[in-house]
């Protein structure tokens, strides 16, 4: 704070967040115990830390560490700069390169082999995962709602390779009926789920029971890794994943066309 006032952190444009001093240690152990209210009272299962690498790694650390002793939770950072988070603090952070890939893809701009580097766990930690969507709160308010990315033509193809590319696939609220409306930042906007032609909700179940039922395709380390298959047309996105005699083998029409 400033004047022994709260203030936000300068610059940034977030009236709803405290720039706190993490230099104190007290400051640790009183957040610490309000993350671990939530643990005990509520029995939650984890959390999301926005812009996480703005904090210093040791609290998450520190913080991890004490809630363990509560009950196992996935930590999630919206990061994808601090590989070091993912050492003891988080579990998974965010594939945002693979988001920019997979959209110039479905507006014809890019290859299908653009997107092959973000879906390797290279250099993650085992037991930690990159959490891969095609859409989130940053991305539907200021630049592009999941429709207008997309199209609803295209849609269904692109959650199919969502649920089965390596990581965690998020599905951000209102991508079941692929709403084509920029939520409100930071005020209450309750979605009409009435308002769209299309609902995804049955395709989204399905993938998630495909997902679940085949070991091949389960998180990370845990899963089979990706194997590109070269079927001799660019155009579409081939892949196996194996694991303990289960096989999946995936293929994608991420084009336009034929």
């Amino acid at each position: 704070g400033a004047d022994g006032q709260i203030t936000d952190p300068v610059g940034m444009g977030w009236p709803d967040v405290a720039d706190l001093n993490y230099d104190n240690k007290e400051l640790w152990a009183e957040m610490i115990d309000c993350m671990a209210f939530w643990v005990r009272e509520f029995d939650i299962d984890g959390f999301r830390c926005d812009y996480a690498n703005g904090v210093p790694r040791e609290f998450w650390e520190a913080a991890r560490a004490e809630l363990e002793k509560i009950k196992p939770l996935l930590m999630l950072a919206e990061d994808n700069q601090e590989k070091g988070l993912l050492e003891e603090a988080f579990d998974l952070n965010y594939n945002w390169e693979l988001y920019d890939a997979v959209v110039r893809i479905a507006e014809d701009k890019a290859a299908v082999r653009n997107m092959k580097p973000y879906l390797y766990n290279d250099g993650y930690p085992e037991g930690t995962f990159r959490l891969n969507f095609l859409d989130n709160h940053d991305k539907n308010s200021w630049e592009k709602t999941i429709a207008a990315a997309f199209g609803y033509e295209k849609l269904p193809c692109f959650f199919a390779m969502l649920y089965t590319v390596p990581g965690i696939p998020l599905i951000y609220t209102g991508d079941e009926i692929g709403l084509d409306h920029h939520i409100a930042f930071m005020e209450r906007d309750p979605i009409d789920w009435n308002s769209s032609d299309v609902d995804y909700r049955p395709l989204l179940a399905e993938l998630g029971a495909i997902r679940s039922e085949n070991a091949a395709l389960h998180s990370g380390n845990y899963g089979g890794a990706i194997a590109f298959l070269d079927l001799g047309n660019e155009n579409v996105f081939a892949f196996t994943r194996r694991v303990d005699g289960n096989a999946v083998i995936c293929l994608f029409n991420l084009t336009g066309g034929e």
